[in-house]
């Protein structure tokens, strides 16, 4: 609209001249006040041609809306299976801004509960699994099965089941009870034979122990569960763990577990690894579990000798000064639900070359970066 205006100004500039010019021929023996009275028409033409160029301007300008958005609004929540979104809109134009919000990585868990085993059937352990991505957390395992039950020696008919035995049997023939093998984390037992006639077990199963998990690059060959800390310290707080301390761990390099007692681990507390009179020069690197949403300011601060932390992609908040002083960082990657860069996060990360920002992050806050070893950095075109 604006160069529209323009060119029909242009126009009307123009005709105003050739206009003046013949008007000039005709009166060429007018006097000097004449022609100043002509120049001054003409300089009045283009001061009116710009200041209708300058309102134009004005006018497209105020057309470009300033936002004022409304709070976040939650369209769909996010689950440990599906990604969820919120959308805001602008109180002066209504348009609408919408914002992907990442996985939880917290399950919904349903307690299985454990089935005692019987002289007919085999049981099993209580075990866990989530509602809502149907996954197992804890699986349940088979018990073997049980002598019957009589009261006494003499008694044939089994009170649990009805069966009714023979007294004095022989064992002419046997039904043979099924091997139950271990794993890594359930106990198993061996094959075992009952007698088909009077029901007693004449070859009794034998216990064997769980193998235990055998670990390649922090995951186990056999299940594939991630290899976590032991010792680490936690505190139970609403819907969950928080990672407080590290306890009576010795790992260099710590991996969080996602579950502790049970229930999602949620956060990480102020100052996990040291105090406010002393630094960590031992923890090199760091793997959050999947289900942590939480960093609390200060959580990493003066960890001298950590060079790698893995995040989760269910983080949400990081609190100022999460990593400042941590000298031997070098690279990191923001997870897409992380909206702020807070103040001092990376302040003295002296070692720090590389920071990948996830998709969402929309303000960096003062000195986040301040004092650090990076030389450049690629900002999100989401920054504002």
């Amino acid at each position: 609209m604006k160069n529209k205006v323009q060119i029909v100004l242009t126009i009307l500039i123009v005709c105003t001249l050739i206009f003046s010019a013949c008007g000039e021929g005709k009166a060429s023996n007018n006097d000097d006040n004449s022609q100043h009275t002509s120049d001054t028409g003409m300089s009045a033409a283009i001061d009116d041609s710009q200041s209708n160029i300058e309102d134009v301007d004005s006018q497209v300008t105020s057309t470009v809306c300033q936002h004022k958005f409304c709070e976040w609004k939650t369209k769909k929540l996010a689950t440990c299976k599906e990604e969820g979104s919120q959308t805001r809109t602008c109180s002066k134009c209504s348009e609408i801004e919408n914002k992907m919000l990442p996985k939880t990585g917290i399950h919904t868990v349903i307690i299985d509960k454990a089935i005692p085993a019987t002289c007919k059937d085999t049981g099993l352990t209580e075990g866990s699994h989530c509602s809502v991505c149907e996954i197992v957390i804890t699986k349940q395992s088979k018990t073997p099965m049980v002598e019957h039950s009589y009261d006494n020696d003499e008694d044939e008919k089994c009170n649990i089941c009805g069966f009714v035995r023979v007294l004095n049997c022989k064992h002419p023939s046997t039904t043979v009870l099924s091997a139950i093998s271990p794993t890594c984390t359930a106990i198993g037992y061996t094959e075992g034979l009952r007698c088909k006639k009077c029901g007693e077990i004449t070859v009794e199963q034998k216990r064997l122990e769980a193998l235990g998990h055998k670990y390649k690059d922090n995951v186990c060959k056999v299940c594939g569960k991630q290899k976590t800390s032991n010792g680490l310290s936690f505190e139970k707080i609403e819907g969950g763990y928080k990672w407080v301390d590290i306890g009576t761990c010795t790992d260099l390099n710590i991996i969080v577990p996602s579950m502790y007692n049970g229930e999602p681990v949620i956060a990480v507390g102020t100052e996990v690894l040291t105090d406010r009179s002393s630094n960590n020069s031992t923890v090199k690197s760091i793997v959050l579990g999947e289900g942590i949403r939480t960093i609390e300011s200060y959580a990493f601060a003066r960890c001298n000798a950590l060079e790698t932390i893995i995040l989760p992609n269910s983080l949400m908040t990081i609190g100022d000064e999460a990593f400042t002083g941590a000298h031997t960082l070098k690279s990191i990657t923001i997870p897409n639900g992380v909206t702020t860069i807070s103040s001092g996060m990376f302040r003295s990360c002296l070692s720090l070359e590389k920071v990948n920002f996830g998709t969402q992050v929309t303000t960096i806050e003062n000195w986040s970066f301040y004092n650090c070893g990076i030389e450049s950095l690629v900002l999100p075109e989401t920054i504002k």
